[in-house]
Order: structure tokens, then sequence, then C-alpha cells
């Protein structure tokens, strides 16, 4: 025979705990609720830990530019009464001084007043070390 201070038993549908909390005896718990207290924890548990590692993935560390820069171009939304109008980008170029153009990477290509509602990303790149004399936008 198991004693009564045992808190759960195998045998047994009900166990009894006959320990005091604040002055209250608590008597015959069933075993399902005992379980099924025990299962909304593992879940909620489970819930958490699968929620928390479902995290956005870091951008991969790059090591740090030494003669070069990065130049992001984002396109601010478009005013009100603009609903109508859209276009596709075919590029964005840093122009230097002396007339040369570097294309930079293209990350959005098609805006329209729909998808303009925020400041968008539309390119970035690196870029070697010289003075630039502005961006050029090719518009398909």
């Amino acid at each position: 025979m198991r004693s009564a201070k045992h808190l759960l038993t195998l045998d047994c549908p009900i166990h009894i705990i006959n320990s005091p909390v604040s002055g209250i005896f608590f008597e015959e718990v069933p075993v399902f609720l005992v379980r099924r207290t025990i299962a909304f924890f593992c879940l909620a548990l489970v819930l958490t830990a699968a929620l928390t590692g479902c995290q956005v993935k870091p951008e991969q560390l790059r090591p740090a530019l030494a003669n070069e820069g990065e130049v992001y171009v984002y396109m601010e939304p478009f005013p009100r009464g603009a609903e109508r109008l859209s276009f596709d980008l075919g590029g964005i170029y840093a122009v230097d001084a002396d007339g040369v153009s570097i294309p930079l990477e293209l990350r959005t290509a098609r805006f329209t007043a729909r998808r303009a509602g925020r400041q968008r990303l539309a390119a970035g790149g690196l870029l070697p070390p010289r003075r630039y004399a502005g961006l050029a936008l090719k518009v398909k």
C-alpha cells in the first residue's frame, strides 16, 4: 500500500495530497485533471518555444568595408491623387563626376500606388571611392 504523501499513484484513479497550503487541505484531485494541467503546460511550453524560435533570419555578417562605400536607395510613398500612377524600373545607377555609371542591385522593380503606401527599398550596392554627381533611373 502506498502512503498518502505520494503526489500521483499509478494504481489509483484518484490521488490525495495532504499538505497544507495557507491552512487549506486539498483532497481527492482526479488524475485526469492533473494530466490535463500537465498537458496544457507542455503545450504552452512547446508553442512558446516554437514561436520564439521563428525569428527573422539575421542579416549575414559581412566584413567591414575598407575602400568602398555602400548606398541604399528608397522610394517615397506616392502622393495623394496618384492612385493611377505606376511604373517599372529597369535599373538605378550611381553616376560619378566623370559621367561613369555604376549599376546598383535592383531590389524592387514595380511601383504602383497600392504597393507604394510606404517607403520601399528600390536598390542598393557597393560603390568604389569617388565623387558622385547623382543617381540615374531607367524607367521602363
